[in-house]
């Protein structure tokens, strides 16, 4: 069964704002789920708070 992944930025579930994805099992080729690609501000946005943990 397929879900909608979130992202994980400075402890925060939130949506990717950019096209999604899906992500398959390897073994099987089904999709385990869907995750939205992070824009350049969300990736900037994850670097920061990783530097300041």
């Amino acid at each position: 069964m397929a879900f909608t992944a979130k992202l994980l930025i400075n402890g925060e579930s939130v949506d990717g704002a950019g096209e999604s994805l899906a992500v398959q099992n390897p073994s099987t080729g089904s999709t385990i789920c869907e995750v939205a690609e992070a824009t350049a501000e969300q990736v900037e946005a994850a670097v920061r708070a990783a530097r300041e943990a």
